[in-house]
């Protein structure tokens, strides 16, 4: 009978965890809000003449709220996913049917989507029949360029600006590059500053850190506002670009989004991208500008690092070769407002004949 019993008890758990995206905190842990949020959204339209929907996520279920919005109120309904990896990226999920035909059901009514990447623009098409564009957090074309202030002798100064999870892989490859470099020459402590500024994960960047040779040209200053990342960007001399995702997933970083590349690249310094994919939208946009270089491991940063500090010893400043000014406006604030109005547009040709009459 106590056999019987737990034979039992295993069956059942594993019946609920096949089946817990039917009635847990599925796609995330913000599912409860979806019904309020339906509610409010559907007093805004009534109260507002609201013409069409936009649901932007992570989280996920943004889109299952923004979904339900525009169904019950026939409405043309845009979808833009900032990270495919979450609800449309079937390569992340632990239940890959169950999750396909969920994301399918919450998907019903879309007309168009924005992705944050070529790669996941095809994805939301081939997989959801979703027609769409590349649509990014843009970068504001009137914020100031600023050339690098160097006095004589001064560190080569490296910035990286916003989140940073301290147990990635890419944090390490950091970490270890530096160690590298300050084991080969103690010396190089004055001669590399690396700030990490805007990271909400500090507090485990300095666990990590400990008394690592890293630690002693690293800062780190969480918390800091818009005019501060600004003014970090505008006095490095080199911008760090952290891709970071799940590793057991390959090739959900083409899904991502890249967070501030372009206005990395509207700042025209010198990107060091740590990337996980050789192949994927991060280095292609870098090697396409000429703005930059993406590494994948430790070594080839050192490498890299070497080669500017030796730079730095024979002029004044870095040498910046991004020249495609055409390419990097592409992603400014103007135009990337532009790929939406035509997503919206034609999200309420296919559901009005006609956008004016949304």
């Amino acid at each position: 009978a106590g056999r019987a019993r737990s034979m039992l008890r295993a069956v059942g758990r594993t019946v609920l965890d096949a089946t817990y995206p039917l009635y847990g905190a599925y796609p995330d842990a913000q599912r409860d809000w979806v019904a309020p949020a339906v509610e409010v959204g559907m007093a805004a339209v009534r109260r507002y003449g609201i013409s069409a929907v936009v649901s932007v996520g992570p989280p996920a279920s943004a889109h299952i709220a923004g979904g339900r919005i525009a169904r019950e109120a026939s409405l043309p309904w845009v979808v833009l996913a900032n990270d495919l990896s979450g609800l449309f990226a079937d390569a992340s999920a632990q239940r890959p049917a169950l999750h396909s035909m969920l994301a399918r059901r919450w998907l019903r009514g879309a007309s168009r989507a924005g992705a944050p990447t070529p790669a996941a623009v095809a994805h939301l098409r081939e997989r959801y029949g979703l027609e769409g564009d590349v649509v990014v957090a843009p970068y504001d074309p009137d914020d100031r360029r600023v050339p690098p202030r160097r006095a004589a002798g001064a560190p080569l100064r490296l910035a990286h600006v916003g989140a940073l999870a301290a147990r990635s892989r890419e944090a390490g490859v950091l970490l270890d590059a530096l160690d590298l470099l300050l084991a080969e020459d103690p010396a190089r402590r004055e001669q590399i500053e690396v700030e990490i500024v805007g990271s909400d994960d500090a507090d485990a960047l300095r666990d990590r850190l400990g008394a690592r040779p890293a630690a002693g040209v690293i800062t780190l200053r969480p918390g800091a506002g818009i005019a501060d990342e600004l003014r970090t960007r505008r006095e490095a001399d080199v911008l760090l670009q952290v891709e970071q995702g799940d590793p057991g997933a390959p090739g959900v970083s083409s899904f991502r989004h890249a967070p501030r590349l372009f206005e990395q690249l509207h700042a025209r310094r010198p990107i060091v991208a740590i990337i996980q994919d050789a192949d994927g939208f991060v280095a292609r946009t870098l090697a396409d500008s000429g703005a930059g270089v993406a590494i994948t491991d430790a070594a080839g940063l050192a490498e890299l690092l070497r080669g500017m500090l030796a730079e730095l010893a024979l002029q004044a400043e870095l040498t910046f070769t991004g020249d495609d000014e055409a390419r990097v406006a592409a992603y400014s604030s103007p135009e990337q407002a532009k790929r939406l109005a035509l997503l919206l547009d034609a999200a309420s040709a296919e559901r009005f004949g006609r956008w004016q009459r949304a």
